[in-house]
């Protein structure tokens, strides 16, 4: 199933796939003794591991030396829940309970209702790239050195970050946060209106005074918001309800598309909230060339997610579907870890290649 599932193929895509276990007569894939053989270089990554440092000393005093060997330049890069060490050590590190221990499900609903939370995984998605910079760091030292690194790296703490101005705010003028739907601090209106057609919706924001009188201009809901009063934030926050109401009441009738098109045309921050099924023929996701189109070895081709970031030197798309499970392993254990055919072959009659 984890070969076609279409949430693991869009994360795998570009990677390669080996499958080996570690068999009770002490074989292992990676090299069975230390010697001065050419270095080996490479990142071993743990994601969803609870932690182990406090109740296993021995663990992480071993990974640290496996790191660290003159021998083996590899980074130990551990992505977990709440770290390797201390009382929440042995979480569950998945990404739904991150946001929560991070704090996102609290802040994240409307004040008459039970707390939604933030879309999907949430700290999956911030965590890496903060250990994304600790790696670069990393392999900095490495190349400074010759020493891997041994990197622990908690889900809940990088998250936290994103929570800053709430934190700050508590901490200075004791104010928590709560749940506040879509309402904004920085925008008025803000928010997701129903619009004509089937579950149809369209996200508004009005962020500056050109922002409102556009937005004013356009909606005739909003003609008895009249006069240069409304210009201020703090004025349109103050009417927060019947501003909201007026903007719910002009969307009613109308088609998410053709309005949010009008609304960007005079100027306001405005677009239609796309269905999956609207995503292909987004014009901005077209425009970008987005998706690309990839070959994989039990589905097929299909149409899957291009880089969201575009570098002008160093341009770059995945070059293959994500792989089935162990696709790679042969390639991965003759050409990057120096196995040869016949040592390949023992290692799969002896069951270490799964």
């Amino acid at each position: 199933v984890q070969d076609i599932c279409e949430v693991i193929l869009l994360l795998t895509m570009g990677q390669r796939s080996t499958a080996v276990t570690r068999l009770t007569n002490g074989m292992f894939v990676i090299p069975q003794e230390i010697s001065p053989a050419p270095l080996y270089d490479g990142v071993v990554v743990s994601c969803v591991e609870t932690g182990t440092g406090a109740d296993n000393g021995s663990t992480v005093a071993g990974v640290q030396w496996y790191c660290q060997s003159q021998y083996l330049r590899v980074m130990r890069w551990k992505l977990v829940g709440a770290g390797q060490t201390g009382p929440e050590r042995t979480y569950t590190g998945f990404g739904m309970q991150g946001a929560a221990l991070a704090g996102f499900v609290a802040v994240s609903g409307w004040a008459d209702r039970m707390p939604v939370g933030p879309f999907a995984a949430y700290s999956d998605f911030i965590a890496p790239r903060f250990s994304l910079c600790a790696l670069g760091a990393a392999l900095l030292h490495r190349a400074r050195t010759g020493e891997g690194q041994y990197i622990d790296l908690s889900q809940v703490e990088a998250a936290i970050h994103f929570l800053e101005p709430e934190i700050l705010d508590y901490t200075v003028n004791g104010r928590i946060a709560g749940l506040r739907g879509t309402d904004s601090d920085r925008a008025c209106p803000h928010g997701v209106h129903r619009t004509a057609g089937t579950e149809r919706f369209m996200a508004i924001a009005a962020e500056t005074a050109a922002h409102w009188r556009a937005l004013r201009d356009t909606l005739p809901t909003l003609a008895a918001f009249a006069g240069d009063a409304y210009d201020s934030l703090a004025v349109r926050i103050g009417a927060r309800a019947s501003l909201e109401a007026a903007v719910a009441e002009a969307c009613a009738t109308e088609d998410a598309f053709v309005l949010a098109e009008r609304l960007r045309r005079a100027g306001v921050p405005a677009y239609a909230v796309l269905r999956a099924t609207d995503l292909d023929r987004d014009a901005q996701l077209q425009h970008r060339q987005f998706f690309v189109e990839l070959d994989h070895p039990r589905i097929g081709p299909n149409r899957y997610d291009g880089p969201v970031t575009i570098f002008s030197a160093t341009p770059h798309e995945p070059r293959h579907a994500g792989p089935t499970i162990g696709q790679h392993t042969e390639h991965v254990l003759r050409d990057h870890l120096g196995y040869t055919d016949d040592e390949i072959v023992e290692l799969a009659a002896n069951g270490a290649l799964t």
